[in-house]
């Protein structure tokens, strides 16, 4: 079970962690750090640690207002007929199996 401190998104910690993130982000886009790197040295730090759940907390920012938006605007969600196709026949193909699995009645 997730504590609710762990599920409660401190902004006053983001706010205070701004600089030392966008250190590492900068790092990461003019490529002095490498991405696996990066992500080794965040994942061997503790839950506890600070830098560590102010990047988790600001990936959660970021996931719900992308969630959000795309709940809100339905022309940015993904128009390709081949995968709406794709996305409706799956569960038809399943059914397919499951009849063929049980053979003739």
């Amino acid at each position: 079970m997730v504590s609710r401190a762990d599920q409660t998104i401190d902004t006053e910690q983001v706010a205070e962690q701004w600089d030392r993130m966008g250190q590492l982000y900068v790092s990461l886009k003019t490529g002095h750090v490498t991405a696996s790197v990066a992500l080794n040295r965040l994942v061997g730090f503790s839950a506890k640690n600070r830098f560590y759940r102010t990047n988790r907390d600001l990936g959660r920012i970021f996931k719900t207002e992308f969630i959000l938006q795309y709940l809100s605007e339905p022309e940015i969600a993904p128009q390709d007929p081949a995968r709406l196709a794709q996305s409706r026949a799956t569960p038809r193909l399943g059914q397919r199996r499951l009849i063929r699995a049980a053979g003739p009645n």
